[in-house]
């Protein structure tokens, strides 16, 4: 579970109806940030959201969740991924590495992790525009072969079988020359015939892409269900 201090997302933009660039994303990031993934009791998030939340007025500090933690209006969490939240348990959360180290102190954050927890170096961290980016690629994959509507398996897992029948049906909708992967020519083209913008094509390739040879095969193509 991710949570970012509010001064962190600019938010105060408004922009017009239309394309929306990775220009206009980063713009809305306060400052080049790493984020660190610790594990972190559930009785911590929980009180340091709080701590986060009890200024008299809203304040830069303030931690948001992601949309999988449910914050009631006394800012108490209720929910993560759907389960009841359990102070006792270890969860994974995702931070701004500089709140471990004492940078905007939020107090029951940072005596936890200096008593419990490895900080992550900045090499180990990855800087949270690379996130959000590797995040808006990946969606754009899932949205050029419709991965929403794959089938799904028990607990909402995608079966072995059904993502093999999508991906091979994926590769031969774009794959122009028969040679059952897509390089970048064979995904603008496919992109294009569906009214997408295919600027980031070459950073598509470049996250799926394990191998390193400018295509993306069948195994690569599947990873964008994970």
């Amino acid at each position: 579970m991710p949570f970012l201090q509010g001064g962190g997302i600019r938010g105060s933009a408004d922009y017009q109806a239309g394309p929306f660039t990775m220009g206009d994303l980063y713009k809305e990031f306060g400052f080049d940030t790493h984020m660190a993934v610790i594990p972190l009791k559930g009785q911590i998030i929980a009180e340091s959201i709080f701590n986060s939340r009890s200024a008299p007025k809203p304040a830069p500090n303030f931690l948001h969740a992601d949309d999988a933690a449910e914050i009631d209006d006394e800012h108490k969490i209720v929910k993560i991924n759907g389960e009841p939240f359990d102070p006792e348990r270890i969860y994974t959360v995702a931070t701004y590495q500089f709140l471990l180290t004492g940078l905007n102190i939020i107090q029951p954050l940072l005596s936890y992790v200096q008593e419990n927890v490895a900080v992550p170096t900045i090499d180990q961290c990855r800087p949270v525009k690379k996130v959000a980016m590797d995040y808006c690629v990946k969606e754009t994959w899932r949205k050029l072969f419709d991965a929403e509507k794959w089938p799904t398996g028990e607990g909402a897992t995608p079966t072995q079988d059904a993502i093999s029948m999508r991906v091979a049906a994926a590769i031969s909708a774009a794959d122009s020359n028969n040679d059952g992967l897509l390089d970048e020519d064979e995904v603008r083209a496919h992109m294009e015939a569906k009214g997408m913008s295919a600027g980031l094509v070459p950073q598509m390739i470049q996250l799926i892409d394990s191998d390193g040879d400018g295509k993306v095969s069948p195994e690569d193509l599947a990873t964008i269900v994970a």
